[in-house]
């Protein structure tokens, strides 16, 4: 049995079946720096508290470095491993590697709550030490189940640097978890909510995890605004043949080649460019596709359309209306041999108006993930992942950017314990800035469009309780501190809402000013 015996406890805290083990028994390992991801339950209902945490480090025995523990109560992490916005840096903790297969112990501060009958997806980044886990089975996407009496863990995948797009699925950690029945303490938690102003972004896209594709049998259509796009529903999966006659590519696996006379590049991976140069990268990367040179068009997919059963990859085109039509039409997965490996996916491409459609039948759910999207060439700002499928069921629509502007953001960089500073930090501040005001409130208005106000596309996430400042940035960063008492322990999850606000000349809009996304922090001793 273990006890809390850094932090002053309220209750006594029952004896556990701890710890809950999966093994040590190592067959791979990842980059110094990389993170490992995971799902944790409380199976008996008093909830948990975990003190500390025995891993097993893929470096020199006596090396050493932190551990950097992430969370999100009540989400997994299946999905969010590149969602950087999801996650909560709630603990740390030093630790000396005993080389690889050994428990390398790392004592939390502070310890990791687990709610009553909650369940919370953990990120355990390696910080100068590299994790040694374990090579699951079933293939991407599935369960690795551990438990005790009181205590699930779901496994799990693996990125060589924290919150990376690339990942390494299944992967098992090799962990003790070391906890106690019952919480004492209250975890304090900031949440981002909304978005700043002004914003716009000339790309978009949806990164899917394994298996989570969800655009089977639709359409999405980019329709040319003249230097932008406005993405919708809408649009058909042609029959092949429909617009020419079709001719089969000869596409290397990790190719690309120039299709017909209309200037296209076609890449067998599942993309449509406007020109030559972009990666022919068999892994989506969201990072490459706003970096790639030409102008592309994505289903991005490791695909091989030279394996032998693989459908082919086809073009046609129309030269008199500058229309061509590029289908993958059942190419298999790269290590696919059946046509339960096959996808079907279109670009259609007029070249006299720029429209665009990209139709669905079916992608295969095996294989690794898929990028979606679109990006003009050379460098573009991340502009975050969008539900698709929302858009192709006329949902919501996007609108692309002539350029690409930063908002105004609001970042927190401490956690809102009692007794301890409040950290916040206004980041991507225009250069236009006079002033900037901080807003602080006890409730979420809930506001997302200020255009009744002069604001438009401008979101009040924070009621206007009190206004800190004024403030004159130096730069593009500025920071500011909210004190918390350190009495009286009601104050454990009380709600405080903040918000930043600029003022810049000239003038962006008709108030003169812009906001930041906000920041909801819930109080907590720990």
């Amino acid at each position: 049995m273990r006890f809390l015996t850094a932090f002053a406890c309220t209750a006594v805290l029952a004896v556990a079946q701890s710890p809950l083990t999966t093994t040590f028994a190592n067959n791979n390992s990842g980059g110094v720096g990389g993170a490992i991801y995971f799902d944790l339950t409380d199976t008996l209902g008093g909830g948990l508290t975990i003190t500390d945490l025995d891993l097993n480090l893929n470096s020199t025995s006596g090396s050493t470095g932190t551990i950097d523990v992430y969370q999100i109560f009540g989400g997994t992490f299946r999905g969010n491993e590149s969602n950087m916005a999801a996650w909560s840096l709630l603990s740390s903790g030093p630790v000396t590697s005993s080389g690889a297969g050994q428990p390398s112990n790392v004592l939390l501060n502070p310890p990791i709550i687990i709610p009553p009958l909650g369940s919370s997806a953990i990120a355990l980044v390696a910080n100068g030490l590299a994790h040694a886990y374990t090579n699951g089975t079933g293939g991407a996407g599935s369960a690795q189940v551990f438990s005790t009496t009181e205590l699930t863990l779901t496994a799990g995948t693996a990125s060589n640097s924290p919150f990376a797009t690339l990942l390494f699925d299944p992967r098992i950690p090799n962990i003790n978890i070391h906890y106690s029945l019952g919480t004492s303490s209250s975890v304090a938690t900031n949440t981002s909510l909304g978005q700043g102003c002004i914003r716009e972004y000339t790309s978009f896209f949806e990164n899917f995890a394994p298996g989570a594709f969800d655009l089977n049998n639709t359409a999405i259509s980019l329709l040319s605004t003249g230097n932008n796009y406005l993405v919708t529903s809408g649009g058909t999966y042609n029959p092949v043949g429909s617009l020419g006659t079709p001719t089969t590519l000869t596409l290397p696996a990790n190719g690309q080649v120039a299709a017909g006379t209309l200037g296209l590049q076609v890449g067998s991976n599942g993309w449509v460019a406007l020109g030559s140069g972009n990666s022919t990268a068999a892994t989506p990367s969201v990072a490459t596709l706003l970096s790639n040179p030409a102008t592309a068009f994505y289903c991005w997919k490791s695909l091989n359309p030279t394996a032998t059963g693989s459908g082919p990859v086809q073009y046609e085109e129309d030269v008199a209306t500058g229309r061509a039509q590029v289908t993958f039409d059942g190419v298999f997965d790269s290590g696919g041999t059946t046509t339960a490996a096959a996808n079907f996916v279109q670009f259609q491409v007029d070249t006299a108006t720029n429209n665009v459609v990209i139709a669905w039948q079916t992608m295969s759910p095996t294989g690794i993930g898929i990028v979606v999207g679109y990006s003009p060439g050379g460098a573009s700002v991340d502009p975050g992942a969008t539900d698709l499928s929302q858009v192709a069921s006329g949902n919501t629509v996007i609108l692309t950017g002539n350029n690409d502007i930063i908002p105004l953001s609001l970042t927190a960089t401490s956690r809102p314990v009692l007794g301890t500073n409040w950290n916040l930090e206004v980041q991507d501040i225009p250069a236009s800035t006079v002033f900037g005001v901080n807003i602080f409130g006890a409730s979420d208005p809930g506001i997302l469009d200020l255009s009744f106000l002069g604001l438009p596309g401008c979101e009040l996430r924070a009621n206007v309780d009190f206004v800190g400042g004024p403030w004159m940035p130096t730069g593009t960063t500025f920071n500011y501190v909210f004190p918390m008492p350190a009495m009286p322990l009601s104050l454990v999850g009380f709600e405080v809402f903040t918000q930043a606000a600029t003022f810049g000349v000239p003038p962006v809009n008709a108030f003169g000013a812009i906001t930041s996304n906000g920041v909801k922090g819930i109080v907590g001793d720990i």
